[in-house]
């Protein structure tokens, strides 16, 4: 039997955009990239078992802010149909509540700023690149200097390497960094102390491009990666987006490692940066009454499945992420770590801390109680080239994957628009990099496609219904941009 939870008056999340359990120390890694994580996470508690609901940031946020899935509701993620953001909820119940968030696509392709008295997107620092990502369509124009550029980098690869040289030379990363959003974070807390505030924070350095490193940023993993290195990482990674002939496997193991190096190195400059945060916290007498929690919207894949990043992919690198809480006496006689858990379990739990009754349309779990857990899903509908957008021309199709965890099996299930269901079936115990697929079993894969039909039935998803609804949105906007 659990201890009853210690009283906590405030709470802050942080959100790290790309962050795969497996590179933190926590979580086995061997490199020290995150010594702060790793302090409050054993002071505290770090859950085990941890499933993003969604493989991207738009299918994620919905579970970590609204506690439902990601197809509930609207299936482009948008917040129609879901219940209210935890800002909201929060905010009713008289807390201040702020975010401090550079993630473009969640201030206005979605809008997340419901419910807070501050909030700070950042969108003047924000890059011409992030910006075009979330338009309805490119101009006639932008396409075609675009398909140019790929054209004469496919004839000529010193093209992509003049290009490179030439963004270095004025680009920078392209959100907000984390030490201007601690430090905007903290200047917030100071000033808020003095009632119960609810924060989000959130943070984009692991996120790619890993080929922008601003030059003030910590070079702890990658050293040995000198401009030539990077040059040629950057035109690696060009051939694969470009969907050339794949690298060689020297090619492959080279990319690869440019690319760990400074994603760690970015996970070791937001720890730092954590670590601030902490002794704020500590040195204004805060520590002891406020919750902090740390996870992340999905992972990160450098190549383990044929993947860079982070679209439509449902390998373990993409969903498993971490979920950490510190603070006040929370430990592990209030939580079990080895509970199964889920981004929409956030929600709940973070009501419970503060002694105040979950939304009744939550659909995630208390974890601060004794959780009682079938099954983990996660999800995700996505265009032809893996993205959330469905811009047209770009987008002409949609697609649907489901993702089941029971027990030590993993079932993916694959949905087109076109064509028949794919399927696949791991054993995470005796396979957990996910190689081969035993879906053969066929008493074991009906019992994984009756939850999936309880589940839709029970999230109101119709994917015949919503591929119709595609169709004619689609018609309609060709027409438009005839």
């Amino acid at each position: 039997m659990l201890e009853s939870m210690p009283d906590i008056e405030n709470v802050i999340l942080i959100t790290i955009d790309c962050l795969r359990a497996d590179h933190l120390e926590i979580y086995g890694y061997p490199r020290e990239t995150s010594p702060n994580i790793t302090r409050i996470a054993r002071e505290g508690v770090f859950f085990r078992n941890v499933v993003a609901n969604g493989p991207f940031t738009l299918a994620s946020f919905p579970s970590i802010m609204t506690s439902s899935y990601p197809l509930q509701g609207d299936v482009y993620y948008s917040l129609n149909g879901r219940p209210p953001l935890l800002s909201e909820l929060l905010k009713q119940e008289g807390f201040s509540t702020a975010a401090f968030n550079p993630n473009i696509l969640l201030t206005v392709r979605c809008d997340y700023t419901k419910g807070f008295d501050h909030y700070e997107g950042y969108l003047p620092r924000i890059s011409r690149e992030f910006s075009a990502a979330i338009e309805v369509r490119s101009t006639h124009i932008t396409k075609k200097l675009k398909d140019t550029a790929i054209s004469l980098s496919k004839k000529y690869p010193a093209f992509e390497l003049l290009l490179y040289l030439f963004s270095r030379a004025w680009r920078q990363f392209p959100t907000e960094v984390a030490s201007k959003v601690t430090s905007d974070a903290i200047d917030w807390i100071k000033r808020n102390r003095g009632r119960p505030f609810f924060l989000w924070i959130h943070y984009m350095d692991a996120h790619e491009p890993y080929f922008l490193e601003r030059l003030d940023m910590e070079r702890y993993y990658s050293k040995w990666a000198n401009i030539f290195h990077k040059m040629k990482a950057r035109y690696l990674h060009s051939k694969i987006i470009l969907r050339e002939k794949g690298p060689s496997e020297k090619d492959a193991d080279f990319l690869r490692r440019y690319l760990i190096d400074t994603y760690d190195d970015r996970i070791r400059y937001i720890d730092k940066n954590i670590g601030r945060l902490i002794k704020t916290l500590e040195s204004e007498g805060l520590s002891s009454r406020t919750a902090v929690i740390i996870t992340s919207d999905h992972g990160q894949a450098f190549l383990e499945h044929g993947n860079l990043f982070h679209k439509a992919s449902f390998y373990e690198e993409n969903l498993r992420v971490p979920l950490i809480m510190w603070g006040g006496e929370i430990n592990e006689s209030h939580i079990n770590p080895a509970t199964p858990a889920s981004l929409m379990d956030i929600p709940p739990t973070v009501m419970s801390l503060l002694n105040l009754r979950p939304h009744r349309d939550f659909m995630g779990k208390d974890l601060t109680k004794n959780v009682d857990r079938e099954f983990i899903i996660a999800e995700a509908s996505y265009d032809e080239h893996g993205l959330p957008f469905y811009r047209v021309p770009e987008s002409s199709k949609i697609n649907f994957s489901f993702v089941v965890y029971l027990g030590n099996y993993k079932y993916i299930k694959h949905i087109p628009m076109k064509g028949h269901p794919s399927y696949e079936l791991y054993d995470l115990r005796t396979d957990p990099e996910e190689r081969n697929s035993i879906n053969k079993n066929g008493d074991l894969m009906e019992k994984f496609d009756i939850i999936l039909t309880n589940h839709m039935n029970e999230i109101s998803l119709n994917i015949e219904r919503e591929i119709i609804k595609f169709n004619v949105k689609l018609m309609k906007v060709r027409h438009k941009v005839k």
